[in-house]
């Protein structure tokens, strides 16, 4: 299993997508390792202190992923514990 959350492509399969080889399996998580792979490479060139930086650098991480790619998310979000949701639980 690779090290990015919840994506089941395998090491070498991984190792095949940064290499540029065909791989079979969910488009989302080939994007995934493709935006990783990218995002680590230009991980020099990012100020952390920089909020354009940080959109920049979560652009290239959700690229074909999200809608607001590089962007704040406009809507309302939220943590939840199963179906459980308490806006006014701040503890958790």
């Amino acid at each position: 299993m690779s090290q990015i959350e919840a994506n089941s492509l395998s090491l070498g399969q991984v190792r095949d997508v940064i290499n540029g080889r065909l791989v079979l399996g969910e488009q989302k998580e080939i994007q995934e390792v493709k935006n990783a792979y990218a995002a680590y490479e230009s991980l020099s060139e990012i100020n952390p202190y920089s909020i354009k930086d940080l959109k920049k650098f979560h652009g290239i991480m959700t690229k074909y992923l999200v809608e607001e790619c590089g962007e704040f998310r406009h809507g309302e979000e939220g943590v939840f514990n199963g179906d459980e949701f308490d806006p006014n639980d701040i503890t958790r």
